[in-house]
């Protein structure tokens, strides 16, 4: 019986698996290197560290497990002679995996030298080039091995022993991406903290529109919803608690916008909007933060302070 479609389809699934997780342990070792690694030309967010391991760990939780079965039903399938050590299908599709590998490695190769003649050898880029040409060569060397040998055997050490190390890497890597990333309440609490801000930058402008239409500022949040100054009854309102926000007038060019947030972004490392966060500091907790309309006096390029309220 031709099994052909079969091994096809478990060695094209352990080569997108594979894919993944490569990736994914390449990418986990690459945000360690910017969080760690001082790097004098680069400069990586918080945020954007945070947004790759995310996608990371998400790979290798799935990946991972996919790519162990698809090889374990590979090598089974040898064991029990249903797959033939020459078979076409295991030829062409071991060969194409070592290609992409030896493309990797060569590829690294020669931006490495690249950056070398144009000065910009950093030791972020030799940490991370290093990464992935030891990735690529692990992932080469078994199955180099594989396509290789001569003889399939229950228990090939040399097999087992590739399949260990990768499986002890991957979860390495999975433990120190956990490690370094926010917690999923974190999360949630970052984005409801920039929700807010996101609504405060929106009334923000109603306000000034409303200032410059009327000559004063509106005695109270709600009097936006009448006219036009593209205002919804949600941006007014905490999505958490479904309150309306308290609004404070300072004086005829100043007033103050209060909510609770969950956490402080006077040093996020740019975790939010970069934008907001300079335009709109607060520590957690209550705050109320003081703005100015347009033709208030200010100090130029100094940005609006908080002002807690305890």
């Amino acid at each position: 019986m031709n099994n052909n479609a079969k091994f096809a389809f478990w060695y094209l699934l352990s080569l997108v698996a594979l894919g993944f997780l490569a990736i994914s342990i390449g990418v986990i070792g690459f945000q360690l290197v910017n969080k760690f690694v001082i790097g004098l030309a680069e400069t990586i967010s918080a945020a954007q560290i945070q947004s790759a391991l995310k996608f990371a760990l998400a790979s290798i939780i799935i990946a991972g497990p996919v790519y162990f079965i698809a090889v374990w039903q590979i090598n089974k399938n040898l064991i029990a002679g249903k797959l033939e050590k020459d078979a076409a299908v295991r030829r062409w599709l071991t060969y194409f995996i070592l290609f992409v590998a030896a493309v990797v490695i060569i590829s690294m190769l020669i931006a490495t030298i690249n950056a070398w003649f144009g000065g910009d050898l950093s030791t972020r880029f030799v940490w991370k080039m290093a990464i992935v040409i030891l990735l690529s060569v692990k992932v080469a060397s078994y199955y180099f091995y594989d396509i290789r040998r001569e003889k399939i055997k229950k228990n090939d050490v040399m097999i087992r022993l590739c399949l260990i190390a990768l499986a002890i890497i991957a979860a390495a890597a999975l433990v120190a991406g956990l490690l370094i990333i926010d917690s999923p309440a974190k999360a949630r609490a970052q984005k409801q903290d920039q929700a807010i801000l996101q609504n405060f930058s929106t009334l923000q402008n109603a306000i000034q529109t409303y200032d410059s239409q009327n000559k004063k500022l509106p005695s109270k949040l709600e009097d936006l919803l009448a006219g036009s100054y593209g205002i919804l009854r949600s941006d007014l309102t905490e999505v958490k608690t479904n309150k309306i926000y308290d609004y404070k007038i300072v004086d005829s060019n100043n007033y103050q916008l209060c909510a609770t947030f969950a956490l402080s972004n006077l040093n996020s490392d740019g975790l939010g909007d970069e934008y907001l966060d300079r335009q709109w500091q607060h520590d957690s907790g209550y705050q109320c933060i003081k703005q100015a309309v347009a033709n208030a006096p200010s100090i130029k390029g100094v940005a609006p302070m908080p002002v807690p309220v305890k």
